[in-house]
């Protein structure tokens, strides 16, 4: 039997190669779902080639039927497969949940989708329909579920770095989606400005930000800008630097540079937040970067 996995997000990518190379298995194959949004999956295929993964694009869009053609060929090719060990992205995505319900593995692990991992097990507990999970965060398992740990160890053990530089803000919809102010937005920048100084700072738009937002950041606060086209944590890797500082809101990176890059530094800004669609578990991701002890949370304006 062979591995394998199915990826919506860069990131789900990165924890996909760690699970399968932490099993062992070089016939292995990483399903990647092209949705056709923003940059996403141009980002995706970077990681897959700078990874050098064997991968096959899978195209389905929102508003795509399960019963398209391409897609009810792919599915049925799928089904035929046997795999040892498969991982799977998001727990909250329906076309993977489909995926989950067709794939014939011996075990099925789900990967980290961000912070949204503590929101799936919340919902797991709740349900009691409970799924194993691949991650890096520090959960307890519930009743009838294996937890096994993502340490990224291989991703460091492909990328060893040996210095440390770059201060890094690293940005978030979040005015984009009408969360936070772009005045509230500002000031959170500006006081990272301000703890890097004499130092630049490098402000490193999320692939949802709009051009709007990034352009009036880089021109009223004078910030160098810089645009990926894959995840900061594979920048940094393939530059062999860890970073001094990551700034952010509530962005997973936070906890993963410094679980890659354990040196460095990571601060969080807790703002004032409005129409945000589920308050309580931002609430739980702002508690967890205070008790793990690795983001330094700063309030401001909140």
């Amino acid at each position: 039997m062979v591995n394998g996995a199915f990826v919506e997000t860069p990131l789900q990518l990165l924890c996909a190669y760690e699970g399968l190379m932490e099993k062992g298995r070089e016939d292995s194959i990483i399903y990647l779902r092209m949705s056709g949004r923003g940059n996403n999956d141009e980002q995706l295929v970077n990681v897959a080639k700078a990874l050098d993964v064997d991968y096959e694009e899978v195209f389905f869009k929102a508003g795509f039927s399960v019963l398209n053609l391409r897609i009810l060929f792919f599915m049925i090719r799928f089904c035929f497969v046997r795999y040892d060990y498969f991982f799977m992205g998001s727990y909250f995505s329906k076309f993977l949940r489909v995926i989950g319900f067709l794939v014939r593995a011996e075990n099925v692990f789900y990967l980290d989708d961000g912070m949204a991992t503590l929101m799936a097990q919340k919902e797991m507990e709740r349900t009691g329909v409970v799924g194993n999970i691949f991650t890096f965060f520090d959960l307890p398992a519930i009743e009838g579920q294996t937890i096994e740990r993502n340490n990224f160890s291989w991703l460091r053990k492909r990328f060893s770095y040996n210095r440390m530089e770059g201060l890094y803000f690293l940005g978030q919809p979040l005015v984009d989606y009408g969360y936070v102010t772009l005045e509230s937005y500002c000031q959170c920048i500006m006081e990272a400005i301000k703890r890097s100084a004499p130092d630049r700072l490098f402000y490193i738009p999320h692939r949802h930000e709009s051009d709007d937002v990034v352009s009036y950041i880089e021109g009223f606060l004078g910030v160098t800008v810089l645009r990926l086209t894959e995840p900061v944590e594979l920048y940094l890797l393939k530059k062999k630097v860890a970073p001094r500082t990551i700034f952010s809101f509530s962005s997973t990176a936070l906890i993963t540079v410094n679980k890659i890059f354990p040196e460095s530094k990571s601060v969080s800004f807790n703002t004032t937040y409005a129409n945000y669609p589920h308050q309580g578990h931002l609430e739980s991701i702002y508690a967890f970067f205070v008790g793990s002890g690795e983001v330094e949370v700063v309030s401001f304006g909140s």
